[in-house]
């Protein structure tokens, strides 16, 4: 199975996984609602790559 991490980019300071490796794994669906959910709490747009 793929893996599946969220992750967050800040620039200047690189990539910090939000996810850890051994948490169950997200489906695409989870993954894109809990960016979404990080991003309004944040007030920050979101970008999919």
């Amino acid at each position: 199975y793929p893996r599946r991490i969220l992750y967050m980019e800040i620039r200047g300071q690189g990539i910090i996984p939000l996810t850890r490796t051994d948490d169950k794994f997200f489906t695409p669906r989870e993954i894109e609602q809990k960016a979404a959910e990080l991003a309004y709490f944040l007030r920050v747009p979101i970008e999919v790559f």
